[in-house]
């Protein structure tokens, strides 16, 4: 007979329910703590304590239990070792798309750089989404389909005033 996870009580492996056989074998509660048919089983799980020293992030100062084997790095919290892996990214791809913006030559701020698909519908992913997750071989192929422009330039391509062709930039308006 299967054992409840959370009570410990056992029940039956089948039972009848509204006049019809439900077959209970692969449940991990029983039908009083999870009713049949309730799907309130992700309030029942019961968490285990993190077991970890205490750390503090030198780059932010938020506190933090450090676990190796999560991952963790002993001076960063994951959110500053995150911010820090895409902000090198980006900076590597900046660097790879020529550094500045190919319209106006804007190159003083990296947060204000973008990366803008050229042909919108050969778009596999999208650039900043995909920091973490894609190989940095997948990741030059999709800044091969795109070009470097500032958050103005960038704007106003989307608003039509500004023109790209292939590289050389015209002014409508």
């Amino acid at each position: 007979m299967p054992i409840c996870q959370k009570c410990g009580e056992t029940f039956p492996y089948r039972v009848k329910i509204d006049d019809i056989w439900r077959i209970l074998a692969n449940r991990r509660y029983c039908l009083i703590c999870s009713p049949f048919n309730r799907h309130n089983t992700k309030k029942l799980h019961s968490f285990k304590e993190i077991d970890g020293d205490r750390s503090v992030c030198g780059r932010c100062g938020r506190s933090y239990i450090y676990n190796r084997k999560m991952g963790h790095l002993r001076d960063r919290c994951n959110s500053c070792a995150v911010a820090e892996r895409r902000l090198k990214i980006k900076l590597w791809a900046v660097e790879y798309l020529g550094g500045k913006c190919i319209a106006c030559g804007y190159n003083r701020c990296i947060q204000a750089l973008v990366f803008h698909h050229i042909n919108p519908s050969e778009k596999e992913f999208r650039l900043s989404n995909a920091a973490n997750n894609v190989s940095l071989e997948r990741y030059r192929l999709e800044l091969d389909k795109c070009v470097l422009l500032c958050a103005n330039c960038h704007q106003e391509v989307h608003a039509g005033i500004l023109t790209l062709d292939y590289g050389a930039c015209s002014s409508t308006g």
